[in-house]
């Protein structure tokens, strides 16, 4: 049985430069430098036919009012900057679990990074486990159990 796994990893964020200013300020998007040599891209618009679909079904889904929030609109004023890591369109990548019985390899599909007007942003690996060694319910479980174990509930 292959698996597919999403793995969402919360965090807060804010403009050190602003701290003591109005929450809008301390939460501008405009104000986060960007490399531009670095390997995110901004990605309003979808780059391929597959993201085109299914970017249609989900807004045909989802009314136009909530659009702005779930969609980056490609503007300075937008309220969700949508950034896509490079790597996994250009090259294999994998993302690796070492548990103390197996380690477990799965194929990043994707890394996305959406950062919210409101201080919020979410790192999402979009992960593929096609490898016949690790396809056991048991496995899958192991996945979802230790794929997500980085962010801080499970640090406590």
């Amino acid at each position: 049985m292959k698996s597919y796994h999403i793995f969402y990893f919360p965090f807060k964020w804010q403009n050190q430069k602003t701290s003591e200013s109005v929450l809008a300020e301390q939460t501008d998007l405009t104000a986060i430098p960007i490399n531009p040599h670095a390997e995110w891209l901004r990605n309003p618009e979808p780059l391929n036919n597959a993201e085109k679909e299914q970017l249609y079904n989900e807004k045909n889904f989802f009314y136009k009012f909530v659009h702005p929030v779930l969609y980056d609109q490609g503007k300075d004023d937008s309220i969700i900057y949508h950034y896509k890591r490079k790597e996994p369109q250009q090259r294999e990548v994998s993302y690796i679990i070492s548990t103390k019985d197996k380690t477990y390899r799965l194929k990043v599909e994707a890394i996305n990074l959406n950062l919210y007007a409101t201080g919020v942003g979410i790192l999402i690996f979009y992960l593929a486990n096609d490898l016949a060694n690790q396809q056991e319910p048991e496995d899958i479980l192991k996945i979802n159990q230790y794929g997500r174990r980085i962010f801080p509930p499970f640090y406590a």
